[in-house]
């Protein structure tokens, strides 16, 4: 889920040569994660992309500031 509630979880990143230390340090803790995607150099902008194909969201959550 990308939006509409209170979810929170940590996002971060990792080079890729360091991803092996990772996995083994986050299991040793018995931390679960989950890699989400790569940092490209290749694309200006942020793009969500799933099988190569673009993926589009209708982004939506509660707005604090709207008026009822």
């Amino acid at each position: 889920m990308l939006s509409g509630g209170e979810d929170y979880e940590l996002c971060f990143t990792v080079p890729e040569l360091n991803r092996g230390a990772l996995d083994v340090a986050l299991g040793h803790l018995g931390v679960p994660f989950t890699c989400i995607g790569q940092m490209t150099a290749d694309i200006e902008g942020i793009a969500f992309v799933r099988d190569g194909e673009p993926v589009t969201f209708d982004w939506k959550g509660y707005d604090h500031f709207a008026t009822p």
